[in-house]
């Protein structure tokens, strides 16, 4: 793997292209190709917001702590190091983890969970998603395992929107990225 360097101001224009660029796309296919329901009545979803937002963050929050404990296990372990470096020396502040995360959520969901998901599945969704993010490499094994759970957990939060709202995972997107990103930046 490559080793780069990610700083804050990085971080901030991949956030906020995320937030933009992914969050338009989305409201486009969901405005323009689906039939079924609009971005409202899938923001609105089966539960309020405040139920929405609290699955959503109970969701996150459990798969990041599922996702950390594998993480350090010694054979995943080479893998949080990559991601550590990627950020070593860097000065991102937890302000910068809460906007990367926040930007994740919306955006990523938006597109990802509420236009594309209609079209090709969960699962499609899931494994497409997590591609994107270069996880399902068949040239690293520890990196390919990696992504075989990130698929898993993607789809965990394709059945929450489809289940509890768009919102929910947008919620859940986001609590399990600020405490993926805490536990590679501030863990020793």
């Amino acid at each position: 793997m490559d080793s780069m360097q990610i700083n804050r101001k990085i971080l901030f224009f991949l956030s906020l292209f995320t937030l933009v660029i992914f969050s338009l796309a989305g409201l486009g296919i969901i405005h323009f190709f689906r039939e079924d329901k609009t971005v409202i009545q899938l923001m609105a979803g089966s539960q309020t917001w405040l139920w929405q937002i609290v699955y959503g963050l109970g969701y996150g929050l459990g798969i990041a702590l599922i996702a950390i404990s594998l993480v350090e296990t010694p054979f995943l372990r080479p893998v949080t190091a990559y991601f550590r470096t990627l950020f070593k020396h860097t000065e991102i502040k937890f302000i910068d983890i809460l906007f990367a995360s926040l930007s994740a959520g919306i955006g990523e969901e938006l597109l990802f969970r509420g236009g594309l998901q209609y079209f090709l599945g969960i699962w499609i969704t899931a494994i497409i998603f997590v591609a994107i993010h270069g996880y399902l490499n068949p040239n690293n094994s520890k990196l390919f395992v990696y992504g075989l759970l990130m698929v898993l957990l993607s789809a965990g939060l394709g059945y929450l929107c489809d289940y509890v709202g768009l919102v929910s995972a947008m919620a859940g997107h986001a609590m399990f990225d600020v405490v993926m990103f805490c536990h590679l930046i501030y863990k020793k």
